[in-house]
């Protein structure tokens, strides 16, 4: 991706969190905390990932909402793309709206299963993986969840059954945002070690950061590079990202903000449009590629290697870079290891030496 590229999937994730709480504040409810965490996730692989050209095509790619709550981020997405007019977003939860406030299949166009019930989507999404690698279909299917979803036993059902049958056209993407309606999901239950339990489980796991569009690319190359077995990413996110009093603030798990608070969300977020188109214009680097290049096309992701890997958004086009660390620190403890046997023979030399020369003395 080059820069621009960057800043104009940030300023549409902006517009997206607009239309979010747009919709929320006409509805007077909902769930804005954990909508607002998972934009940049859901802006990249409508972007750049599901093919959903035709949505009544069968050979579409499918995204599963597990965590059904945050709807109103992917009615919001939908409407963007022009699956459904923009302007459907504020009869959210109306009696008489498809746009209820949890997925309603067949409501509109892109709505793959109604969720809503956590742990349920995952099931259908490990469903439809399986059903369209029996049919030879080359789809893939996409299932977001939350952390605190993970708590439900059936979400581990369906993961030992995605292992078994080795769903490589399967991508898990957690919301790792650690907050649920009752608090901290460390304190409600805690999932230490998230990425380690995927892994036991025959997931190739992969954690970034959920709000940065390079290692968002980066883990899905590694996904498509994936032949054995299903994806899992970790996504490590804010709950209420791009809204100051909402971040990280369990009290926005489930609740609609007021005029004032709405008025204070969007002139906060579009300072942040206005930054980033200022940014556009001047050609600031954030990171990204010379067109038609790409700095992660230049190593192999699907070395095993990269699983445990913690992807850090403050070195951006990192992947290569440590690469030629690794080498460097590899070559270096080689180096090191020789130097240490010479060492070892010297001395073993030198004590030889000291024992023939003692040994002369005496005779």
């Amino acid at each position: 991706m080059t820069d621009r590229e960057i800043l104009q999937l940030q300023i549409t994730a902006c517009e997206l969190r607009e239309l979010i709480l747009r919709a929320l504040f006409n509805a007077k409810s909902g769930h804005p905390g954990g909508s607002l965490s998972i934009v940049e996730a859901l802006t990249y692989l409508y972007k750049y990932e599901i093919r959903i050209d035709d949505p009544d095509s069968p050979d579409r790619d499918r995204l599963v909402l597990s965590k059904g709550h945050a709807v109103p981020a992917l009615y919001a997405v939908l409407a963007m793309k022009g699956l459904m007019p923009i302007s459907q977003l504020d009869t959210l939860r109306r009696i008489d709206s498809p746009l209820q406030g949890h997925p309603k299949l067949g409501s509109v166009p892109g709505i793959e299963m109604s969720t809503g019930s956590l742990g349920q989507g995952i099931s259908v999404a490990c469903g439809m993986a399986l059903g369209a690698k029996i049919r030879g279909q080359k789809l893939r299917v996409y299932a977001v969840l939350g952390d605190g979803e993970l708590q439900e036993g059936q979400v581990w059902e369906a993961i030992h059954f995605a292992s078994h049958y080795s769903l490589n056209n399967l991508c898990l993407m957690v919301d790792w945002n650690n907050l649920q309606i009752d608090g901290y999901v460390d304190d409600v239950m805690n999932l230490r070690k998230m990425d380690d339990r995927f892994r036991a489980n025959g997931f190739r796991t992969i954690v970034i950061d959920g709000h940065d569009f390079i290692e968002l690319q980066a883990a899905c190359s590694m996904f498509h590079q994936t032949k054995d077995r299903p994806t899992a990413v970790i996504m490590k996110t804010i709950k209420g990202k791009g809204v100051s009093y909402m971040e990280d603030a369990v009290e926005w798990h489930g609740k609609a903000p007021n005029e004032e608070e709405y008025k204070q969300a969007i002139l906060e977020l579009d300072q942040q449009i206005s930054q980033l188109r200022r940014m556009n214009q001047e050609g600031t680097d954030v990171g990204g590629t010379q067109t038609g290049g790409m700095a992660l096309g230049m190593m192999d992701l699907s070395d095993s290697k990269w699983d445990s890997m913690v992807l850090d958004s403050f070195a951006r086009n990192s992947l290569a870079q440590r690469a030629a660390a690794e080498r460097e620190m590899e070559q270096k403890a080689l180096d090191d290891a020789r130097q240490k046997e010479a060492r070892i023979a010297r001395e073993r030399m030198m004590k030889i030496n000291d024992t023939e020369t003692a040994g002369g003395d005496g005779e």
